[in-house]
């Protein structure tokens, strides 16, 4: 029986991780490359730094990962690209509110980075503490998160925070978009509902979800219950 929810943010409840590519792109084209499958495979799902020197290695780009993150910031502030609520996000999360789920955030971003994608987002207060989710996890950043994803630390410590936390691990679901964040869940002991990028490989995931969706669109409450 699954009595807690546990999402991940980019690329599960906001479109962040389009935007990023958009963004990553637009530097790649300026050293004649651009987001590859091959490119998106390196970089997805790591942690932010990580994913950056990771394709400065595989590119061997003429530049460190603190110039990468200002040419970022640069593009960013120049034209900015709108972050959004994925389609379905908000009926689902209502729906399991209106359930009686519990639900709550784990991110492996820093509380800065969430703050920033998560503010211009006003619907209905949709990120406001206690409208929707108990709490946030930030793993890059919460002091009782000992190692980030693919370590499973961060799903422990997000359901152990609840102010009634699940009796067992396994009546915890998560919604991951990544190999890293579906790995992390599933050593920890839980469910997990992977909505992947159209480029992510998934013959080449080391851990399994037990559902893959496309959309939030495709999903309801009763059907989660049957995971």
């Amino acid at each position: 029986m699954i009595t807690h929810v546990l999402f991940d943010l980019d690329g599960v409840l906001i479109d962040s991780e389009n935007c990023y590519k958009t963004i990553l792109n637009r530097i790649l084209a300026k050293y004649g490359h651009s987001v590859t499958r091959d490119i998106f495979q390196i970089y997805y799902g790591k942690p932010f730094l990580d994913g950056l020197n990771s394709i400065i290695k595989h590119l061997n780009l003429p530049l460190d990962a603190q110039q990468f993150v200002k040419q970022i910031q640069m593009e960013y502030q120049s034209n900015p690209v709108k972050i959004s609520l994925n389609p379905g996000v908000e009926k689902f999360v209502a729906d399991l509110k209106a359930k009686g789920i519990q639900m709550a955030i784990a991110t492996g971003a820093t509380k800065d980075d969430f703050l920033s994608k998560t503010a211009p987002i006003k619907k209905d207060e949709f990120f406001k503490e206690g409208h929707y989710f108990h709490h946030v996890v930030t793993g890059a950043d919460d002091p009782g998160v000992a190692q980030n994803k693919p370590a499973p630390d961060i799903y422990k410590v997000c359901a152990e925070r609840f102010d009634d936390p699940p009796q067992s691990m396994d009546n915890c679901l998560v919604f991951e978009d990544s190999g890293t964040g579906v790995e992390a869940a599933k050593r920890a002991g839980m469910k997990c509902v992977m909505i992947p990028d159209p480029d992510l490989d998934l013959e080449a995931l080391a851990y399994k979800p037990d559902l893959v969706i496309t959309s939030f669109e495709l999903i309801s409450p009763s059907l989660i219950e049957t995971i």
